[in-house]
């Protein structure tokens, strides 16, 4: 999964209609594995 197309494509959309549960593992992987890769680099 692509986490910048999954951002991009939730931004746009009304909080009504984002599957929350994808939100949801959108945000426990970013999490989890891109902000500690950032912090290693």
């Amino acid at each position: 999964m692509c986490a910048s197309a999954a951002a991009g494509g939730m931004n746009w959309m009304p909080v009504d209609q984002v599957d929350v549960n994808a939100r949801r593992a959108f945000w426990m992987w970013y999490l989890d594995e891109a902000i500690p890769a950032a912090l290693r680099s």
